[in-house]
């Protein structure tokens, strides 16, 4: 075989082996609604793999009269970066596209009903959920990542969340 060969099938069997993402939850944050709180994040990060754990309560219906946005940075250069990926839209599109593709894993392993759009007001426990980056895009950039995802009724923010993670690529 060529040293030309050899190099290359090196370098595909290399990229090959970075297939996935793995996320470390760093920080989190509840947001309060602007005037009143109708969705609740008490959640902590636990352990050594910083993993969710607490409760979500919905003081509302999370249906289509409820707007969800959400936002993502990243860390460049010692400052926040906000990137050019939102989501915003109507919470039943946003929950039954966006969060059922990405979140799967971690949805499996709640107590949220299926589908998870209408999600009915209540209180729903989120136990040792690490977030899984298997089903990520590619694109997104890796180090440090701040997502923020808010609520609105009435052109009023009503809840919401913000949290960092790392974001590394994970080898086989």
């Amino acid at each position: 075989m060529s040293r030309f060969l050899a190099h290359y099938f090196l370098l595909t069997v290399s990229a090959a082996l970075v297939n996935a993402v793995e996320v470390r939850l760093e920080t989190l944050e509840s947001l309060a609604g602007d005037e009143e709180t109708l969705v609740f994040y008490d959640l902590k990060l636990i352990g050594r793999e910083r993993r969710f754990n607490g409760t979500i309560r919905l003081l509302m219906d999370l249906d289509d009269s409820v707007d969800s946005n959400g936002e993502l940075w990243t860390f460049k250069n010692g400052e926040w970066v906000k990137s050019n990926f939102k989501q915003q839209g109507k919470s039943c599109r946003i929950f039954n596209t966006f969060m059922t593709h990405y979140f799967k894993d971690e949805i499996k392993k709640t107590d949220f009903p299926d589908p998870l759009c209408p999600l009915p007001k209540g209180i729903y426990p989120i136990r040792n959920i690490k977030l899984n980056g298997d089903s990520w895009p590619p694109y997104l950039g890796r180090g440090l990542t701040k997502v923020k995802f808010t609520f609105h009724k009435n052109d009023k923010m009503v809840g919401g969340i913000i949290f960092s993670m790392n974001l590394i690529d994970e080898h086989i």
